[in-house]
């Protein structure tokens, strides 16, 4: 997906967040960039094209959990063999969760 077709900016994270499946507890990966609409991954997970997730980013502060639904839109292989660049849109976000996601954006922008 070029960034062209991207509705909303990417903003770049400066601290490592971890984001879980919800349903087996796996890491998905590492959260490289987010926007109000997707995000962008870096993880070792195998996850699937076209694959709906229910995930959790837990933050820094040891108190903040955001909780989403997403569609996976494309797969790609990383530099080394057993990771993935992954790319998911916001399927299904609390009003409470986009609050927080949007409080994360701004304090990246």
């Amino acid at each position: 997906m070029s960034s062209e077709l991207r509705k909303s900016e990417r903003h770049e994270l400066h601290k490592p967040l971890l984001v879980k499946n919800c349903i087996s507890a796996e890491v998905l990966g590492t959260l490289v960039n987010l926007s109000s609409e997707g995000l962008m991954l870096l993880g070792p997970a195998e996850v699937n094209e076209g694959g709906v997730y229910q995930v959790e980013i837990a933050f820094s502060d040891g108190v903040s959990v955001l909780t989403m639904g997403l569609e996976c839109l494309w797969v790609n292989p990383g530099a080394e063999e057993s990771q993935v660049w992954s790319g998911y849109k916001i399927i299904d976000i609390s009003d409470d969760a986009q609050a927080l996601l949007e409080q994360c954006i701004a304090q990246l922008g």
